[in-house]
């Protein structure tokens, strides 16, 4: 499963630069309600990878918004109720730490 994630990847980088677009990638938020030792890998492999530079630039979801202590779940500012998605306070501290000068 993660060989196939990264290839679907490597296409959507391929697309973007055979048009000069520049990609930008965001990596896995923490998810523990839904997590499983399987998934918790995958996330953590995709992460890995998708640090490791074949992207223009990273958007690293996971390290902004993951609990110190607990690093499969978010940070509880974040915390919107559902253990998936942030709430209006995790979205307004993504929202800051979007480094507009990566999108150029």
């Amino acid at each position: 499963m993660v060989d196939e994630l990264i290839a679907g990847y490597r296409q959507l980088i391929a697309r973007a630069h055979a048009r000069n677009v520049r990609i930008i990638g965001g990596t896995l938020p923490p998810f523990e309600f839904y997590y499983t030792e399987v998934k918790g890998k995958l996330r953590q492999h995709v992460n890995e990878w998708i640090r490791s530079g074949e992207f223009d630039s990273v958007f690293d979801l996971d390290a902004l918004s993951r609990d110190p202590d607990h690093p499969a779940r978010f940070f509880p500012v974040f915390y919107s109720g559902d253990h998936l998605h942030p709430g209006d306070v995790g979205n307004k501290i993504i929202a800051e730490a979007i480094d507009t000068d990566m999108l150029f």
